[in-house]
């Protein structure tokens, strides 16, 4: 979604700061450029986390650059190929994994 992928420990650091008990993390998957095993390494950082139900599963929208990567299967920058999960099973697969509901 056009962002780098930072440093999730200092992430939580700051969220836990701000936090009221009214925010929750929000993770989604099967974006352009991730894997399987990229679901996994996330699912295995967030297990501890209390609030981070919500997972949604990456849906192509018009003007973005995730939308052109997802169609073209293009890095914008480079012109590299780049996985893009297509089938639903794996979409549903890394949803999954890091505990969203089923459909």
């Amino acid at each position: 979604m056009n962002k780098n992928k930072g440093n999730l420990e200092e992430f939580i650091k700051k969220f836990k700061k701000l936090e009221c008990g009214l925010l929750s993390f929000y993770f989604m998957v099967a974006h352009p450029g991730s894997t399987m095993k990229d679901a996994e390494e996330l699912a295995k950082k967030i297990k501890k986390l209390k609030n981070s139900e919500a997972v949604q599963i990456f849906t192509p929208t018009p003007m973005t650059n995730s939308t052109c990567i997802y169609y073209t299967g293009l890095d914008l920058k480079t012109k590299n190929k780049i996985y893009v999960p297509r089938s639903y099973k794996e979409k549903k697969d890394q949803r999954r994994i890091l505990g969203g509901k089923e459909d």
